[in-house]
């Protein structure tokens, strides 16, 4: 069966350290290798306290985002920026 050219790959890019724990960060791309989005970070990956941090940071902003269904991995899918930004505005840093 022929993939379709607009299936979603995820790729490891690094890890994001924070409080110790390793988080992946992933690049979504094509099949062709084009890229799908920015880098992003899976909800579930996150230590307890980001997830929560993080979550105070979209309902303080009134926001709800999340990546399409189209990513090889369920669960939510966030864009490493805006999780950066959320531990920038609670201020704390990653180690």
């Amino acid at each position: 069966m022929a993939e379709l050219p607009n299936d979603i790959e995820l790729k490891f890019a690094a890890h994001f350290i924070w409080g110790g724990v390793e988080i992946p960060v992933w690049f979504a791309t094509y099949h062709n290798g084009q890229s799908f989005c920015p880098p992003v970070v899976f909800l579930d990956s996150m230590p307890e306290t980001l997830q929560t941090i993080f979550m105070q940071w979209l309902d303080a902003r009134h926001l709800s985002i999340t990546m399409p269904p189209r990513l090889s991995k369920s669960g939510r899918a966030y864009f490493l920026d805006d999780v950066q930004s959320a531990i920038e505005g609670a201020g704390m840093g990653g180690d």
